[in-house]
């Protein structure tokens, strides 16, 4: 598949979720700018998938595609976060080898970071890591998590779209700790 079929893909996935978001709703919220939408690619082991996370209450989905309909995978719950604060966004990551799938939650505004893993059709919190002590605007604040390796620390990206700042962190001794290799604190230009 060319990138543009890939692009594609991902513009009618996200479309048809928002149109499952809506009518799973019942208007009780404002529901297309409520949910949160990722899709991931499907692969010779696994189908694509798509993940909905409702901004507001943090409840999720995940839906995959077999022959030409969006399921909702009955081994998939959603997890049970402790984040207080609101504008909830997420970051899924497939099962990679002997690796876990893996479900980042953060709350926009707040900066609060969890992680959760699937094991046996439950998610459970990934008590490794602690809370990244954020010192940027929390405000419209995007969070990557960069999984660490035999190799590499853990990461962790953290933007604001408000400030236009940006932190990077690594984990290691029990703790996320700043990268100064990277200005902190500063402006994006």
């Amino acid at each position: 598949m060319n990138l543009t079929s890939n692009f594609s893909m991902y513009k009618l996935a996200s479309l048809l979720i928002l149109a499952y978001a809506m009518t799973s709703c019942g208007g009780s919220c404002d529901c297309a700018g409520d949910w949160e939408v990722e899709y991931t690619p499907g692969t010779q082991d696994y189908y694509a998938a798509v993940h909905v996370l409702s901004k507001s209450t943090g409840d999720y989905h995940q839906l995959y595609a077999n022959e030409g309909k969006w399921k909702t995978n009955p081994n998939v719950p959603s997890p049970k976060s402790s984040i207080k604060g609101g504008n909830l966004k997420m970051q899924y990551m497939p099962q990679s080898g002997n690796v876990l799938p893996s479900l980042n939650l953060y709350s926009a505004d707040s900066g609060e970071w969890e992680q959760f893993y699937l094991q046996s059709n439950k998610w459970l919190k990934n008590t490794n890591f602690s809370q990244p002590k954020i010192g940027i605007t929390k405000a419209d604040l995007s969070m990557e998590f960069i999984p660490g390796s035999a190799n590499a620390l853990a990461g962790l990206i953290v933007t604001s779209g408000k400030s236009k700042e940006m932190e990077i962190f690594y984990y290691q001794d029990d703790q996320w700790k700043l990268n100064t290799n990277f200005p902190a604190g500063k402006q994006l230009n």
